[in-house]
């Protein structure tokens, strides 16, 4: 009665109370997500700029660049093309970090079930010399014995196989 009583609580109690599952995410995905990608900083310098006009006389159009504008562009572009390198080797080594160490750590689970199996090997390999010292202590002697009670339950069986057919044959000569 008791027992009923408690399994009904327990089961109203798991259905009205909420459940809720804390999970995390995965580890494979985090080494991906955990830096966010940052943009490369940049730096100002006076430089003019100035726009040409086609109909300006000039020989071309487009932007005219002082010295020190087109060396602030230049400058700019390969701070920029450093830092994307930057930023590609970083993340190329921690990729291969990241797959190192997973390389790593399936290396040590083999090697750890390579030794749990040697240990368990060498241990079934001592209880099966143990189990051969104690019959080597103590043999079964009783072999003749064994023997001896094959050879009286096989002679019971054919006196009992031949009485029951010779009841047999004795009635089935009757009914003819």
């Amino acid at each position: 009665m008791w027992k009923k009583v408690l399994a009904i609580i327990v089961a109203v109690s798991i259905i009205f109370s909420p459940l809720v599952a804390l999970a995390q995410d995965s580890e494979d995905e985090d080494w991906r997500n955990d830096i966010e990608t940052i943009d490369p900083p940049t730096f100002e310098v006076d430089g003019s700029f100035t726009h040409i006009e086609q109909d300006v006389p000039a020989p071309f159009g487009g932007y005219l660049f002082n010295p020190l504008g087109m060396s602030s562009l230049l400058a700019q572009y390969d701070h920029n093309v450093r830092w994307l390198q930057l930023e590609y080797n970083f993340r190329e080594k921690r990729q291969d970090a990241w797959w190192k160490l997973k390389l790593e750590i399936e290396i040590a689970r083999a090697d750890s079930a390579e030794l749990e199996l040697e240990l368990r090997l060498d241990a079934k390999n001592d209880e099966i010399e143990y189990l051969r010292t104690q019959i080597r202590k103590h043999p079964n002697n009783f072999a003749p014995l064994i023997f001896a009670g094959g050879v009286v339950l096989g002679v019971i069986q054919t006196i009992v196989i031949f009485a029951v057919a010779g009841d047999m044959g004795v009635s089935w000569q009757s009914e003819i």
